[in-house]
């Protein structure tokens, strides 16, 4: 049974970065919030005012300058963190009426890719989605990778192959006709060879792609319109093919976003809405008493969220320890591994965390971002 066309694109809504209506709404009262309550404290931020879509362009700022550095995208910029001296330099802001998402660190931390967004805001004859671009990573030499090739493509959740002669990344198709109506959407995992542009349907019905490092299994979200029993996290080879999921609805969950998978390829960590209690082991054990006397003044009030709770979860990739990780209601919470796989940075609306993948040691290190984005590259030791 095809759940009808409005109930498809609410559930979109939830479980994606939005990309659809009302999402203007959102980013305008979440900025509002963000600057009175959710992350008012002092950064250190040295700014650019440099055109995310400009074409071109020297160098903007030093190279990685620690061997440890930040991609983040935050009020409507992309910026670079040092992640050892907090120290961050705005890289380039989106043209007004833009947003920078999705950044993406090549392996050998050499450039990266990020997305510029124009999200629909109800004009179904707009020309609505999002670009890929390329720089290199002093933030110069920026360049148009892939363009949406219609009005309601988002380019979204990108990773490179081991190699770095491809990225894998979800693709988002929302259709309307001439009159308004939703005529359906299309999700995919697709590849693009960086030097000659080809691009590759690796998998259907996958949303919030991750590649893992040595390429060898692809995790996303599976969304299929037709049967929503398959909606959950799964798994499936680097190529896309022997996809199973490992997490779904039966957990009490009721939407999935950004599964990243650790470096080894073993565990993955996703963000989620509801759970079971009592059918799944949850951490910390002190049900997060501990963890809200101490983050306490850090996290925001009832009246400042603005979307559904999202919380960390730990899954092994066979489907088996599911353990939740944080205790935080945070807004679309969006996760990266350190490579060495004993730590996790992961930017909500209320801040920027790192912890230990199991959800210990938790520690507020910034500002956070409102339906942000990062992207961790390390020097190899």
């Amino acid at each position: 049974m095809t759940l009808p066309a409005s109930g498809a694109l609410q559930r979109a809504r939830v479980q994606r970065f939005p990309g659809t209506a009302a999402v203007i709404l959102i980013f305008c009262a979440a900025f509002v919030l963000a600057a009175c309550g959710g992350g008012k404290r002092k950064e250190n931020v040295s700014a650019q005012a440099v055109d995310c879509s400009q074409a071109g362009g020297g160098p903007v700022t030093a190279a990685p300058p620690s061997g440890s550095s930040l991609l983040i995208t935050r009020d409507a910029s992309l910026y670079l963190r040092d992640v050892k001296s907090g120290k961050e330099t705005k890289l380039c802001t989106a043209p007004e009426g833009l947003f920078v998402t999705y950044p993406a660190w090549s392996p050998n931390g050499t450039q990266y890719l990020y997305a510029l967004d124009s999200p629909f805001i109800g004009n179904v004859a707009a020309n609505w989605g999002s670009d890929f671009y390329l720089a290199d990573a002093t933030g110069g030499n920026r360049r148009l990778l892939l363009k949406h090739e219609q009005s309601g493509v988002e380019l979204e959740s990108p990773s490179w192959t081991p190699d770095g002669k491809a990225i894998v990344y979800s693709y988002f198709l929302t259709q309307y006709d001439a009159q308004g109506q939703y005529q359906g959407q299309t999700y995919e995992a697709r590849s693009i060879d960086v030097a000659s542009g080809k691009v590759t349907t690796l998998a259907v019905d996958a949303n919030s792609t991750d590649l893992c490092r040595d390429g060898s299994k692809l995790t996303y979200v599976n969304f299929n319109q037709t049967d929503f029993t398959s909606y959950g996290v799964w798994v499936a080879d680097g190529n896309g093919q022997n996809g199973k999921a490992i997490v779904n609805g039966n957990t009490g969950m009721q939407a999935f976003f950004a599964p990243r998978l650790s470096p080894d390829c073993k565990q993955i960590i996703f963000a989620a809405v509801g759970g079971g209690i009592g059918r799944i082991d949850s951490a910390p054990k002190d049900g997060g008493k501990l963890l809200t006397r101490l983050l306490g003044p850090l996290l925001p009030s009832a009246a400042q969220a603005h979307g559904a709770p999202w919380d960390l979860w730990l899954v092994n990739v066979d489907g088996s320890g599911l353990k939740r990780v944080t205790n935080l209601n945070e807004d679309l919470p969006f996760l990266e591994w350190a490579a060495d796989g004993q730590s996790v940075i992961f930017v909500g609306t209320n801040g920027l965390y790192q912890m230990a993948p199991d959800g210990s040691s938790i520690k507020k290190i910034g500002q956070g971002a409102v339906h942000g984005q990062i992207s961790w590259w390390q020097k190899a030791a």
